[in-house]
């Protein structure tokens, strides 16, 4: 039984070469000739026994402790997305249970899409306040600088952006019932679910307009298509229109990587 243990073993590929190398160690069996093998052979199958066994000690010693790794991961994913996390759990100890909420999932990367569009186009601190008023709360411009931590200045020029790109939205909370502007509140609100889907007509504006651009360009240089897409066309001709080529290109290269890149965000907002 211990040579089969140390067979099993040394079959193992995740042993060292010397455990590749080595053969079995099989006991001699009741009837076999035990001078079949010589002393020098069946000392060099216990020495890479052992040496195999010595590998196989310091392998599993070298292993990383997946079980608290992949604990620490699901601990994260249960934590991403706020109130509706990408991994829920149910039950607790070693008898928990975990499950992926594909729909968690894509709305949280639709909001860190979003957020990140924000801040691309309206500056650094665009997608921060934003993150602060998607939580759910209606603040005021002074709130919204103090917990964002932003200058009172920067936090107006950012909110009145976002409120005229229809990212965001404006209340008026009176005081008295004559709405006097002196005695009335205004709080800013966002929601994520109207901004993604103000989002995605501002991604389908764009790539349209990138694909109108891309045709004018082409129509602007239709003669030297024409010019050249004839059959007596010289090498002459050709290099004296070498650089209206190579600007060609490089607008159409321009154009197709911009035109990608839309496309797959529309991909992640197509069904708002």
């Amino acid at each position: 039984r211990a040579g089969s243990v140390v067979a099993a073993m040394l079959r193992r590929p995740d042993l060292g070469a010397a455990a590749q190398a080595a053969q079995p160690f099989r006991p001699v069996a009741a009837g076999e000739d035990q001078d079949a093998r010589s002393p020098d052979q069946t000392r060099d199958q216990v020495r890479n026994a052992c040496q195999a066994a010595r590998e196989w000690r310091q392998w599993r010693e070298h292993l990383p402790n997946t079980g608290t790794q992949v604990l620490e991961a699901l601990t994260a994913l249960t934590a991403a997305g706020g109130a509706q996390p990408v991994v829920q759990r149910q039950g607790g100890g070693a008898t928990a249970c975990y499950s992926v909420d594909l729909s968690a999932t894509v709305d949280h990367m639709r909001r860190l899409q979003l957020e990140a569009a924000l801040k691309d186009k309206f500056g650094r601190y665009a997608g921060r306040v934003f993150s602060l008023l998607a939580e759910g709360q209606q603040l005021e411009q002074k709130s919204i600088s103090d917990r964002a931590m932003l200058p009172l200045k920067e936090t107006r020029e950012v909110l009145y952006r976002l409120m005229r790109a229809n990212y965001l939205t404006l209340q008026d909370i009176p005081k008295t019932a004559d709405h006097a502007p002196s005695r009335t509140f205004y709080t800013f609100r966002a929601v994520p679910h109207d901004a993604c889907k103000t989002l995605l007509v501002n991604l389908v504006q764009a790539l349209l307009n990138v694909r109108l651009r891309l045709q004018h360009e082409l129509l602007k240089e239709k003669e030297m298509f024409d010019l050249l897409g004839q059959s007596n066309v010289t090498k002459a001709i050709f290099l004296s229109k070498q650089d209206q080529i190579e600007r060609v290109k490089e607008v159409n290269k321009l154009m197709l990587n911009t035109q990608n890149s839309l496309v797959t965000m529309l991909d992640l907002f197509a069904f708002y």
